[in-house]
């Protein structure tokens, strides 16, 4: 099932009628034609910083609204009337594929108060239970990240993060399997 099939299906339950929100998934000539065409009215974008620049130029030559979730740094947002194991199982799934190494990784977790502690306590049990190891094996959950370069930037998340007041609840230092490193964060 793909996202744009599920996200207009949301959509529509919600009340809004089919087609007033489009998501298309391309590459950057696909939305620099979109985002250039007369009849579209606002632009959200969830990609590369460069796209972004570009797509942002385009919008603004226009004068048309963009929102644009660049680097990475995608919120998952979590309300009180969740079901909170489908949502601790949605942020790992979201914050962990391939070892948190995509544009639309969940960075960012944005919690109700009323179920914080219950969903943070359960998010770390299950956090714990993961399984890091060699990406070709099937039980793996958690492989090695692209390259020493992409180490060293998750380390110095980590030290900016504690720096900034922090605190590492899971994690927080690289881990090897077979000399490679599988997480620093």
């Amino acid at each position: 099932m793909s996202v744009q099939y599920l996200v207009s299906n949301i959509l529509s339950e919600a009340g809004l009628p089919l087609g007033t929100v489009q998501v298309l998934i391309g590459d950057g000539k696909t939305g620099s034609q979109i985002a250039s065409h007369p009849q579209i009215a606002r632009i959200d974008f969830t990609g590369g910083t460069n796209t972004g620049r570009h797509l942002a130029s385009v919008a603004g030559k226009r004068l048309v609204p963009i929102t644009a979730e660049l680097g990475g740094k995608t919120a998952m947002l979590i309300c009180g009337d969740c079901d909170v194991e489908g949502a601790v199982q949605g942020v790992l799934a979201g914050g962990f594929i391939a070892s948190g190494q995509t544009c639309v990784t969940g960075s960012r977790v944005i919690v109700e108060d009323s179920i914080y502690e219950r969903f943070v306590e359960r998010l770390m049990e299950r956090t714990g239970e993961l399984r890091i190891g060699r990406p070709w094996e099937m039980e793996t959950q958690i492989g090695a990240v692209i390259d020493e370069e992409a180490v060293k930037r998750c380390q110095r998340y980590v030290a900016t993060a504690k720096k900034e007041g922090a605190t590492v609840l899971a994690g927080g230092k690289a881990v090897q399997v077979d000399g490679r490193v599988c997480s620093a964060a």
